[in-house]
């Protein structure tokens, strides 16, 4: 979605540069992208399975129960990783459940909105999506590395 070099600030900048009166969707539709892209890689960095399982059930997950649900199967039910749920560890889950849904809204037609209106959903999308970076700099994890087969193993949150 954004190239690797591209810092989080300027993922931010760019996904705000948006909110304008024409392309405020655009923003909501990007921050939201943003989210999946980064709770993806966070589970396949930290995920109790291989690479490929884990690819494999991220291809069919979509929406933030099936995100959920592969967090808690992959993350936080794994005894050896000290994270909690997704919707407890993402501090703003009830604004960013209602923000996120927008999402689905604006990709099916149903609704659209104004600059004004999409303004504070895109502002809860990004404060999930700095929640997730905060686990992964505590425990030291650049999601943005090249993962790979030989590196996956050396990558798991531990309970320090």
């Amino acid at each position: 979605m954004f190239p690797v070099k591209l810092s989080i600030q300027n993922r931010k900048t760019k996904i705000k540069s948006f909110l304008t009166d024409d392309d405020a969707a655009i923003s909501v539709l990007l921050a939201a992208s943003y989210f999946e892209w980064t709770v993806s890689r966070i589970i396949l960095f930290c995920g109790q399975n291989d690479i490929s399982t884990i690819r494999k059930k991220l291809k069919y997950t979509h929406g933030l129960q099936s995100y959920k649900d592969v967090w808690k199967d992959e993350i936080s039910s794994n005894p050896t990783n000290d994270v909690e749920p997704l919707a407890i560890a993402i501090l703003n889950w009830s604004d960013f459940y209602k923000s996120f849904q927008l999402r689905h809204k604006l990709i099916h037609g149903k609704e659209n909105c104004s600059k004004a209106y999409a303004k504070s959903r895109v502002e809860d999308i990004l404060k999930a999506v700095d929640y997730l970076y905060a686990i992964t700099e505590a425990k030291g994890l650049d999601i943005h590395a090249k993962l790979d087969q030989r590196t996956w193993r050396n990558c798991r949150i531990s309970k320090d």
